[in-house]
């Protein structure tokens, strides 16, 4: 099932864990978030994104935001938009990946040419 992909900004609590004098407590604002996922459910009262998804169907890092604090929602790719980005790297024959300098390489590929692709 194709969906959305949207930047969400909302507003989030602030917890301060020091002492802190109240002028400055008067002063804490609120925390602006930015979340960029696909709507995996909606509700009245809350957006699901989920910022990771794999080919397979299965998803990952679920933020549920309470609508009353977005404040802005922007879509980033059209639901029924079918261009697709490039597809995955395939492994060779009998390697497994490897994360190299934060990317995820073949372990049989030259390490020194990760993200030259």
């Amino acid at each position: 099932m194709a969906r959305p992909l949207v930047l969400v900004t909302w507003l989030d609590h602030v917890s301060l864990d020091d002492w802190t004098d109240a002028d400055e407590v008067k002063n804490t604002p609120l925390a602006v978030i930015n979340t960029v996922g696909w709507v995996y459910h909606e509700t009245e009262q809350a957006l699901w994104v989920v910022s990771t998804s794999g080919v397979d169907g299965q998803s990952g890092t679920l933020m549920v935001i309470v609508k009353s604090a977005i404040v802005s929602r922007k879509v980033l790719r059209d639901a029924n938009k079918t261009k697709r980005g490039p597809k995955p790297a395939k492994l060779a024959k009998g390697s497994s990946p490897t994360e190299v300098g934060g990317s995820v390489v073949d372990s049989g590929a030259d390490p020194s040419q990760a993200g030259t692709a």
